[in-house]
């Protein structure tokens, strides 16, 4: 500020040069010193006369001096505000009072962080465990049962709870399994089964029975020679003495789909049976209402 006070001093001595540049127009070098003389109070009466007739006159001067009046009101609060800073006392208290704050926040933003990691683990353990309940394909047996399990993880497990892919071997006896969706099949072995799906079993020997509520809707049994799908059912199966499959249907209907692909599918409906050969080619027989 002080080598621009210096250069305006010696640039405008003289009224001469004031009236040569007045008669020449605006001169933008020519009004900042002007101002900035005015600003730092060594403006002459005459160059201070000079000054404000082009302020009157001329926008862009006017405009030009009111920027320069707001760049030094904002220098000079800037100046004051770092002055007042750099002196305002800060006792030990404020610096503790601060320093507790800080660590309360840091505090309770860590339990509440911790408390929604636990809050997520119990509803994930919780969702788990009832997931795993109603998986769980319970069996239940007769006493004179003889069976061996095959567990799909290779795990032991309570013989009473199984899961989708478990192999069951019935050598003698009964088994009954309990689905999730309430389906129950009565099992009479030698049997060989295997748990496909919640809505599914695959079966080779022995004699089944089947009793499906509206939440079991489309139970297959799978075979080697045929699907049978419920549509609304108390149905059975047998495999008897000549290697024939039965199906016999108690209440509503069944699907009978043939794996050999030049059958056709077709409807077994209430108090109707039939017997099925190797080849899947049916024939009419007397029904059974029961196992």
């Amino acid at each position: 500020m002080y080598q621009i006070k210096a250069t305006a001093c010696s640039l405008w001595k003289g009224d001469d040069i004031m009236e040569e540049n007045k008669a020449k127009g605006y001169d933008p070098e020519m009004v900042e010193h002007l101002i900035q003389d005015l600003e730092d109070g060594v403006i002459t009466d005459k160059n201070h006369a000079i000054l404000m007739e082009l302020i009157k006159t001329d926008p862009a001067v006017c405009k030009l001096y009111f920027e320069h009046m707001e760049t030094v009101a904002l220098l000079k609060q800037t100046v004051k505000n770092r002055c007042e800073l750099g002196t305002m006392p800060v006792s030990e208290l404020m610096i503790s009072r601060g320093q507790r704050k800080r660590a309360m926040v840091s505090l309770t933003y860590g339990i509440a962080a911790l408390l929604i990691l636990c809050l997520g683990f119990l509803i994930f353990k919780v969702s788990q465990r009832r997931s795993s309940e109603r998986d769980w394909i319970v069996m239940e047996k007769s006493v004179d049962a003889k069976y061996a399990i095959i567990y799909s993880h290779d795990e032991i497990r309570n013989a009473k709870k199984l899961q989708v892919g478990d192999k069951i071997t019935l050598d003698q006896g009964v088994v009954q399994f309990t689905f999730p969706s309430g389906v129950k099949a009565i099992i009479e072995g030698p049997s060989k089964l295997e748990l496909t799906s919640d809505l599914s079993v695959k079966m080779n020997g022995g004699l089944a029975w089947f009793q499906v509520p509206k939440a079991g809707h489309g139970f297959t049994v799978r075979t080697d020679r045929m699907n049978v799908v419920d549509l609304g059912t108390e149905f059975g199966l047998w495999f008897d003495a000549d290697e024939n499959l039965q199906v016999h249907v108690a209440k509503g209907k069944v699907r009978v789909e043939p794996v050999l692909k030049a059958l056709k599918k077709f409807e077994l409906v209430k108090g109707r049976a039939m017997t099925f050969d190797t080849y899947g080619r049916g024939t009419p027989v007397q029904v059974a209402t029961s196992l």
